[in-house]
């Protein structure tokens, strides 16, 4: 029987958005509430008013909807770490949905995420002209007839292709919109089912090149940290083998083809026993659930609004899933893991850089590098490592600017879950601190 603590999470794309998303959660939890706010924080616009009471067309703006997306995908995380708190053999976002599940790993901020994403989103825009590209998607047809009609309708100036494998039995195909409306006819005129998508671009076509340079001369801004677990690129269906070929993936994912088909399969041959989707709507839940394997236990769920929340923490507890499969959970390992978590989700209102340099992304680093290393050695960490996990919660906390009472609120949270094991070293640092 599969260990149901073998968990990925999944994080949505473009086509998933609608007025209202994230606002069931921002509801109920005061950490989704962060999210938000930061977020317009960081755009210096009312993100939160866009999704929450926007116009629909505004909001399948791709410069909109990239961050838009990311905002609520980053809300559910947090929601789904303070509340459950297990974390993930592995992960992958559709799309635009790897920057989520980047920042979710710990590989990217939230903050850094925000601005790429939303210039990503201007890029595309600005290389797709209105009208001239399209995308739809095409189910209950054979993919090699999907591949020959592409070939017969692209031509040097008029191209289209399949842009993302989504299941066995699903694809999309994007490019100019005279050939992908052609497709999608001689499909449909040969039973397949097709919808044109609500998005504003040809996204992984051609038609994205010029965008594709733009990005890539973004992302060299950027270090992207070794992730928390592994992520899975859309561009070879695999984790990533270095964190130094991130920005090289992310650029080619542009005109690339989404492999989603082939990373659920790689998630399906890691016995994975279930997946969370973390984001509006359950688009990926329902593909996933379309192409699992034959004979496979795996549950596929999805967390937006409190009543998820509840019922995923139903299935995890009556499996008996709460610590890594197989393995005993180290007390102090458990209470550093908390504290980096509580750093990551903290919403920053400092933007004096050299500040967060030092008082954030340092110490953050520093205490990440030793849990690493005593979690790859199954070592318990000593009373003065657990202190420099908390100390390093207490200076981020205070150069990110936290309220006092959110402060105080954390730590005693913190110094609460250390409370509740037994190890002297935990008693010994809870004092100390």
């Amino acid at each position: 029987m599969k260990e149901m603590n073998r968990i990925a999470l999944l994080f949505p794309g473009q086509g998933s958005q609608y007025v209202g998303m994230g606002k069931r959660l921002y509801d109920e939890y005061e950490v989704a509430r962060e999210t938000f706010e930061e977020a317009n924080d960081v755009l210096g616009f009312d993100l939160k008013g866009l999704c929450f009471h926007g116009d629909l067309s505004e909001l399948s703006q791709t410069e909109n909807t990239q961050p838009a997306l990311l905002t609520a995908s980053v809300a559910a995380y947090r929601v789904y770490m303070e509340q459950i708190g297990i974390q993930p053999l592995l992960a992958a976002g559709h799309s635009l949905g790897e920057y989520s599940a980047l920042v979710c790993s710990g590989a990217l901020t939230f903050a850094e995420a925000l601005k790429i994403v939303r210039l990503r989103g201007q890029y595309m825009q600005q290389a797709s002209l209105a009208g001239i590209g399209k995308m739809a998607s095409i189910s209950q047809y054979p993919l090699d007839e999907i591949e020959q009609l592409c070939h017969f309708a692209s031509t040097s100036e008029q191209q289209v292709r399949i842009a993302c494998y989504n299941s066995p039995s699903q694809s999309v195909i994007s490019g100019h919109a005279s050939a992908v409306q052609q497709v999608a006819a001689e499909a449909a005129k040969a039973g397949a089912k097709v919808i044109e998508l609500n998005v504003s671009a040809a996204f992984h076509s051609s038609l994205m090149e010029e965008a594709e340079a733009k990005l890539k001369a973004e992302l060299q801004k950027y270090t992207f940290n070794k992730p928390n677990w592994p992520i899975i690129s859309n561009v070879t269906g695999l984790p990533y083998m270095e964190s130094a070929d991130v920005a090289e993936l992310l650029t080619r994912q542009m005109v690339y083809p989404v492999l989603w088909n082939q990373s659920m399969d790689y998630l399906q041959k890691q016995a994975i026993a279930v997946t969370i989707e973390l984001g509006p709507k359950k688009v990926l839940t329902n593909l996933l659930k379309a192409s699992l394997h034959n004979g496979s236990s795996l549950q596929a769920m999805a967390l937006e609004s409190k009543e998820e929340v509840e019922m995923i923490k139903q299935a995890l507890h009556k499996s008996g899933a709460s610590k890594p499969a197989g393995e005993k959970e180290i007390p102090g390992l458990a209470v550093i893991a908390s504290c980096i978590a509580a750093a990551v989700s903290t919403k920053n209102r400092n933007w004096d850089s050299q500040a967060y340099q030092t008082g954030v992304a340092q110490p953050y680093r520093e205490v990440k590098r030793m849990y690493e290393l005593l979690e790859s050695n199954k070592q318990e960490p000593s009373a003065e490592q657990i202190q420099l996990a908390i100390r390093m919660l207490q200076t981020v906390l205070e150069t990110k600017k936290a309220p006092v009472e959110q402060q105080q609120a954390m730590m005693a949270k913190i110094k609460e879950r250390a409370a509740l094991f037994g190890a002297r070293e935990v008693k010994e640092a809870v004092g100390v601190c």
